[in-house]
């Protein structure tokens, strides 16, 4: 083994690490981390020869894809997006009616400066009263007492 064998692993490591920003597979970082495990092994151990930091390598990689893949799959793949966009971020919302809600008979509700028409199907709410939005339908949105 060269003296300073453990420079081209670490530089190893930090080549798959610069291709996983690239290219986000979790695959590159596998590879990186056992590089850099392996870069360590020959500074400590130097009587390692060059068929077993191979397989040492091989091993480590496909252990580390294979054990963190659905860690990764997980956090960062399926995560579903928390920001509600649109008319669904009304959603749990209050606002403050401004025409009362009668049963079925519409009314209207003031959020963040927009009239939106509303309905409630268990109850009465007057003018003036605190309401939060738990559905919308179309234009409508249907509400409830805070």
């Amino acid at each position: 083994m060269p003296e300073h064998a453990h420079y081209i692993w670490f530089s190893v490591a930090f080549i798959f690490l610069i291709a996983e920003i690239v290219l986000p597979s979790f695959f590159c970082a596998a590879l990186a981390f056992s590089a850099f495990i392996c870069g360590f092994l020959i500074l400590f151990f130097q009587q390692i020869n060059f068929l077993n930091l191979i397989l040492i390598f091989s091993g480590l990689s496909l252990l580390i894809f294979f054990s963190l893949r659905k860690w990764y799959l997980n956090f960062m793949v399926n995560k579903k997006s928390e920001v509600k966009f649109g008319f669904e971020s009304l959603i749990g919302k209050k606002g403050l009616v401004t025409q009362s809600v009668l049963k079925e008979q519409y009314g209207y509700l003031k959020i963040d400066g927009d009239q939106w028409r509303a309905y409630s199907d268990e109850e009465i709410l007057k003018e003036g009263q605190q309401a939060e939005i738990i559905k919308i339908e179309g234009n409508t949105v249907k509400v409830k007492s805070v």
